[in-house]
């Protein structure tokens, strides 16, 4: 069980906070061109995760995979 402490008021108002529309940017669902745009703007000769892949795998595939990705990305984002 996680307990949390109050928040600090004194903290809050130190630091700077996020007004509602850059609230709403960070929550806000990744569209198909965000992730496509990510995937692509990684130097193709790179690894992106763990399986070994380049992004120039990625890049080539994208027509086949792509649809793949993005409910990947959906499913890790909404559980």
């Amino acid at each position: 069980m996680i307990v949390r402490e109050p928040l600090d008021k004194e903290a809050m108002q130190e630091g700077s906070l996020l007004d509602i529309k850059q609230q709403l940017q960070i929550i806000a669902p990744f569209s198909e061109k965000d992730i496509k745009e990510a995937m692509f703007s990684i130097h193709p000769m790179m690894s992106p995760g763990p399986d070994g892949y380049s992004s120039s795998f990625f890049r080539e595939a994208w027509a086949d995979i792509g649809p793949k990705i993005y409910r990947a990305f959906r499913e890790f984002f909404t559980t």
